[in-house]
């Protein structure tokens, strides 16, 4: 979506805000199916990413979306001609989850809710809403994501990513 409008001679700053809603709106597709249905939201997540490559592939007719030379300030910065600027937001993301997980109410309940959602729940955590504010948080951070990658690359091709969810997934399990 950010590749598009960018294409389509849209302002960055549009562009980007419309490429964070719509990774948040996905993201919220899928918490709320895995409310509702009370299915593991890892099997909700697989089924949604078929069905979004899917919808990608339809609006980009399977073509690459090329910006070279229009995003590139978040790629291509360096300071110290060394340390790329993607690097360190990177880092700053990082040291931001890390303390919401580990020093607010919020972590705490990411922690409660991940280990035993009964238990969360007798315990007083209001387990929908708090798994649709991680999964928001979780969809905007595949935003920002998403825009590091698209500066860095300077191209979007709808099957990016394919097949990486594996590869996380086995990360995740063996860390």
């Amino acid at each position: 979506v950010m590749a598009m409008l960018m294409k389509a001679g849209q302002p960055y700053a549009v562009a980007v805000a419309a490429g964070l809603g719509v990774s948040l709106l996905c993201a919220l597709f899928v918490g709320a199916n895995s409310i509702v249905f009370k299915a593991p939201s890892f099997i909700i997540s697989l089924a949604a990413a078929g069905v979004f490559k899917g919808i990608a592939l339809f609006m980009t007719q399977a073509t690459l979306q090329s910006i070279y030379g229009k995003f590139e300030a978040l790629g291509s910065t360096r300071f110290f001609k060394v340390v790329p600027l993607i690097f360190l937001l990177s880092l700053a993301v990082y040291a931001v989850v890390g303390f919401i997980l580990k020093y607010t109410r919020l972590g705490r309940r990411v922690y409660a809710i991940g280990s035993n959602e009964r238990a969360a729940f007798l315990s007083g955590i209001g387990i929908n809403a708090n798994k649709l504010t991680f999964f928001a948080i979780n969809g905007l951070l595949i935003g920002i994501a998403a825009t590091m990658l698209l500066s860095r690359i300077g191209a979007a091709q709808p099957s990016t990513g394919a097949g990486i969810e594996l590869q996380a997934i086995g990360a995740v399990v063996i860390g």
